[in-house]
C-alpha cells in the first residue's frame, strides 16, 4: 500500500514538473526582446552590450529544471526498481511456502483417509468380536443350564437306581428273581449308563467352551479395541484441526501473493511516464 502511494506521489510530481516546463515556454516568448533589440546596431560597432541576456537565463533555468526532473526520475526509478525486486523476492518466498503448505495439506488428507480406513476396520473387528462373544456367552449359558438339568436328572436317577437296587436286593433275599425284575434292572442300568455318557459329553463340551473363552479373553480384547478406537478418534480430530489450520494459512498466503502481484502490477512504470520529460524549448531564430 505504501508503494502505491509512493508511485502516485511520483506521478503527481512528474506532472507538476512537466506542467512547469511547458508553462515556461509562453513566458519566455513574452519576455524575450525582439531580434532587432538583441542584435548590435551597425552604427555602433565598437559598443559592447554587457547586460545579461534574458533568453539565455531562462534557457539555462529550463535546462537546470529538466536536469533536476531527470535526476529525480532516475532516483525514483531506482527506488521503485529496488522495491519491485523486494516484492518479487517476497512473492517467490510466499509461493514456495504456499507449495510447502499444500504438500503438507495433501499429506494430512492422506493421513486422515488412512485413519478413517483403520477406524472402519477396527469397528468391523469390534462388531465381529462382540457378536462372537455374545453368541459364545449364550451357548455357554445354555450349556450351563443343560448341565444343571442333567446333573439334577442324574441325581434323581441315581436315587432311583439306589432305590431299585435296594428293592432288588430285598426281592433277591425273599424270592427268586423273575424275568420282569431282571428286565427292570437292565433298563435301569442302561438308563444310568446313557445318562452318565450324556453327562460326561456335556461336561466335556462345557470345559471346551470355558477353555476357548479363557484362551481368547474376548472381554479384554473388546476393551482394548474400544480404547484403540477412542485413541484413533482423538488423533483423527487433532489431524482434522491441523488440516483446518493449514488450509487457513494457505488461503492467507494465496491472498498475500495476490495482493503483492496487484501492487507490482500497479507500480510498473508505463511508457508515457518514462517519456514524460518536457522537451527543451526551441531556440529563437537569429
Amino acid at each position: 500500500m505504501q508503494c502505491v502511494l509512493f508511485v502516485l506521489q511520483l506521478n503527481s510530481e512528474n506532472r507538476k514538473l512537466k506542467y512547469l516546463s511547458l508553462s515556461s515556454r509562453p513566458c519566455l516568448d513574452e519576455m524575450l526582446p525582439s531580434i532587432t533589440d538583441c542584435m548590435p546596431l551597425e552604427e555602433e560597432p565598437d559598443t559592447l552590450d554587457t547586460s545579461p541576456d534574458p533568453y539565455s537565463q531562462y534557457q539555462q533555468q529550463v535546462k537546470e529544471l529538466q536536469e533536476t526532473v531527470s535526476t529525480l526520475l532516475e532516483e525514483k526509478k531506482k527506488k521503485l526498481a529496488c522495491q519491485l525486486q523486494e516484492q518479487q523476492r517476497q512473492i517467490e518466498e510466499l509461493t514456495i511456502l504456499a507449495e510447502k503448505e499444500q504438500a503438507e495439506m495433501k499429506e494430512l488428507h492422506k493421513t486422515i483417509e488412512q485413519q478413517s480406513k483403520t477406524i472402519k476396520r477396527f469397528n468391523r473387528v469390534s462388531v465381529m468380536a462382540t457378536t462372537e462373544y455374545e453368541e459364545m456367552k449364550e451357548q455357554l449359558d445354555l450349556e450351563q443350564s443343560l448341565r444343571v438339568k442333567a446333573e439334577t436328572y442324574a441325581h434323581e436317577m441315581l436315587v432311583k437306581q439306589k432305590e431299585a437296587n435296594r428293592q432288588s436286593m430285598i426281592l433277591l433275599q425273599n424270592a427268586d428273581p423273575s424275568l420282569q425284575l431282571i428286565k427292570a434292572l437292565e433298563d435301569v442300568a442302561n438308563a444310568t449308563k446313557t445318562l452318565e455318557q450324556e453327562r460326561l459329553l456335556h461336561h466335556q463340551k462345557v470345559k471346551a467352551l470355558e477353555a476357548e473363552l479363557q484362551e481368547y479373553s474376548l472381554k479384554q480384547q473388546i476393551a482394548e479395541l474400544q480404547s484403540q478406537l477412542e485413541l484413533m478418534d482423538e488423533e483423527k480430530r487433532e489431524t482434522e484441526g491441523r488440516l483446518q489450520e493449514v488450509e487457513k494459512k494457505n488461503r492467507d498466503l494465496e491472498k498475500r501473493v495476490q495482493e503483492l502481484l496487484q501492487v507490482q502490477k500497479s507500480t510498473e512504470p508505463s511508457p508515457g511516464h518514462e517519456s514524460g520529460i518536457a522537451p527543451p524549448p526551441a531556440p529563437v531564430p537569429q
